[in-house]
């Protein structure tokens, strides 16, 4: 009976890992910046929900960008920004990052595009997160600083 133990303890040991990994699948674009840096590059900030997502292209392994996504702003927390214009976004799936849903609110990092590499729309999002009272508060202390 105890030869039987140790597979079964493998097996769930193994399950367990996946559902661990699971949530970390829940990150979302931007995810390896930190708020103090997404910050620091982008140009405006707001909290706000996706319209509609624009036309996907594969830029390499593992990435997905959108370009031509629609958000409805409601809240502008530091810059401005035109809600007529679209913004675009890269989701890096190897690192177990995972398209925004519609119509949850997030908060948006966003930098003006440069023209220069595979970006063609007026924005550009930086970082996205769950637009909660907490990650709002982490924003607005930047911002005092």
């Amino acid at each position: 009976m105890p030869a039987r133990t140790f597979p079964l303890i493998a097996v769930a040991v193994f399950l367990l890992a996946g559902i661990t990994s699971a949530s970390d699948s829940r990150r979302l674009p931007g995810s390896t910046l930190g708020v103090d840096e997404a910050f620091s590059k982008s140009y405006t900030v707001f909290v706000g929900q996706f319209t509609s997502f624009g036309r996907s292209g594969a830029c390499g392994p593992g990435e997905t960008d959108l370009y031509g996504s629609k958000v409805d702003a409601t809240r502008i927390l530091k810059g401005t920004y035109d809600p007529k214009v679209t913004v675009a976004f890269a989701v890096l799936s190897d690192l177990g990052e995972r398209r925004p849903e519609m119509p949850l609110s997030y908060v948006f990092f966003v930098k003006k595009n440069d023209g220069k590499g595979v970006y063609f729309d007026p924005y550009a999002i930086v970082k996205l997160l769950p637009a909660t009272d907490d990650n709002i508060a982490k924003v607005r202390k930047l911002i005092s600083n």
